[in-house]
């Protein structure tokens, strides 16, 4: 059973180049014409009396066969593939057309693909208009070699011109098939290409998001490390004050409240430490990072960090903030 990855690629052979043919056009061109001469040269190998045969009708015909290849041959690299080649070009294609009708007058079956590739070169040069030109010209003329060469009768001349009408009709709408395929390919390029960059931005606008959503995290919680580091020093300061005021009349309490400085300043020093860790850049990469105040970050948050929503509960719990007053304190005095 065949698979999709077992056929090779050959795209390149049936693609559309603009100064060039496809590179199958190319292999069949040098095929018709090297098995066209081969036939030849094994003819007049085997019989030497037909050229020249004595009927100078006939020694015409062949000679002019046998040019035509040639001209043929020589025009091949020159002939213009794209309506907007220059007139040199598109002189060479209008005798390339000229020559591969007369070349049937060989009445051998692989010239008929020289006259498929002259119609697919009519359509690529001139368009549809210039491919019913070239099957005009080409049926008079074959019904005037009809008429010249003896010995074929008119019906059979008019079957061939029939075939051969035939024959440019569906190399037509094989060329026209390849042309549309190639447009509908170039358009799946851009397309793609346009998604591609479509994507690229979209990305980089995700990273601005996610960069401005966790700047902006960090700066509340800069504030509130701001306020939470205000409040312990506000107390701190009053509960130094009514140690300096008990100092003399109430050495004891004074002592109490040196104690309940330093345990407050053990604890901002605690919380501070807990949110600095928290405004670590390595701290908001991990989904299980929590703010110092027992808070899960937002489910924004989480998102802008590129990772799932944190499971809820409890983070770790803040050091209770307490309300030292100089009037509470006063109160005891």
């Amino acid at each position: 059973m065949w698979k999709k990855d077992s056929l090779p690629d050959l795209s390149s052979w049936v693609a559309l180049r603009a100064d060039r043919p496809p590179r199958v056009l190319n292999l069949l061109f040098w095929a018709a014409v090297i098995s066209t001469g081969l036939t030849y040269g094994f003819v007049f190998l085997v019989d030497r009396d037909l050229f020249p045969s004595g009927d100078p009708v006939v020694d015409v015909v062949i000679l002019v066969i046998i040019g035509c290849l040639a001209v043929s041959c020589g025009l091949w690299p020159f002939l213009a593939w794209s309506p907007s080649a220059d007139w040199v070009h598109r002189a060479a294609t209008v005798l390339f057309l000229v020559v591969s009708v007369f070349s049937l007058a060989s009445n051998n079956y692989t010239v008929l693909v020289l006259v498929c590739l002259a119609t697919m070169n009519a359509i690529a040069v001139f368009g549809i208009a210039g491919a019913c030109g070239y099957a005009a010209f080409l049926g008079a003329v074959n019904l005037l070699l009809v008429l010249v060469v003896p010995g074929d009768p008119l019906l059979i001349g008019l079957v061939t011109t029939g075939s051969a009408l035939v024959l440019v009709l569906a190399s037509g709408l094989v060329y026209v098939a390849l042309l549309v395929a190639s447009q509908r390919a170039e358009r799946t390029r851009e397309l793609l290409a346009e998604l591609e960059e479509a994507h690229a931005e979209l990305r980089r606008h995700a990273e601005r998001v996610r960069e401005l959503t966790v700047a902006e995290e960090r700066a509340r919680m800069s504030r509130e490390m701001h306020d939470s580091t205000g409040h312990y020093l506000t107390a701190l300061a009053m509960t130094l004050s009514n140690a300096l005021r008990f100092r003399t009349a109430r050495p004891e309490d004074a002592w109490e409240e040196v104690e309940q400085a330093r345990e407050l300043a053990r604890d901002a020093l605690t919380d501070t430490r807990r949110w600095v860790r928290a405004l670590r850049p390595s701290n908001w990469r991990d989904t299980r990072a929590r703010r110092p105040c027992g808070r899960w970050p937002s489910p924004s948050t989480a998102a802008a960090r590129g990772s799932s929503s944190p499971t809820p509960g409890p983070g770790p719990s803040c050091p209770r903030r307490r309300n030292w007053s100089a009037t509470g304190r006063s109160r005891r005095g």
